[in-house]
């Protein structure tokens, strides 16, 4: 079944893990899952506080997986680029297995401290990681924030984030492509 959803261009799996208890990762089923998705070049997304970054992604870069962070890390918003969890994210640049999605930042922390972080965040992943290993996304329809938040809103905080157009245009095109293995 995994390698007839590779042929039809799936790529990987999702984990919402917000609230939820860290999975044990070195029990079933997790091991014959992580082993599949390594040998089949897949991803898997995970959204979780940065506090516990550590023990949800470090278990699966070492399964060989690729992983995809999402909206930075989710660093916590009094402590922003200095929580240990987002110091922990910037150190799996090295692997190049690791994927951060700098979108939602207003996620991160009310009355703009998750964009303040966001602005101090994104050039440190860029650096950590590499440029190649950022995609953005829009967060659509922005759960728990429709009312505050919407597409171009999002959009123009890239623009503000990412100066370059250069630079926007590797977030938003060509590194996606080779994420999510997209061929012309």
């Amino acid at each position: 079944m995994s390698v007839q959803l590779d042929r039809q261009g799936v790529v990987g799996i999702r984990l919402n893990l917000v609230g939820l208890p860290i999975p044990a990762f070195d029990a079933e089923p997790w091991p014959a899952l992580l082993k599949m998705m390594a040998d089949l070049e897949w991803q898997i997304e995970v959204h979780r506080e940065a506090k516990d970054l550590e023990n949800v992604v470090g278990p699966l870069l070492r399964s060989g997986v690729n992983v995809v962070v999402d909206h930075f890390g989710r660093p916590d918003a009094k402590l922003g680029v200095d929580d240990p969890g987002f110091r922990y994210l910037l150190s799996t640049g090295s692997q190049r297995r690791t994927w951060v999605k700098i979108s939602a930042a207003y996620r991160n922390g009310k009355e703009g401290a998750g964009e303040a972080t966001a602005l101090k965040a994104c050039p440190m992943l860029r650096d950590n990681l590499g440029l190649d290993r950022l995609v953005w996304g829009s967060d659509w329809p922005h759960t728990q924030f429709e009312a505050v938040e919407n597409y171009n809103k999002s959009r123009a905080f890239l623009d503000r984030m990412v100066t370059s157009a250069a630079e926007r245009a590797e977030i938003l095109s060509k590194n996606p492509a080779a994420l999510f293995r997209f061929q012309s």
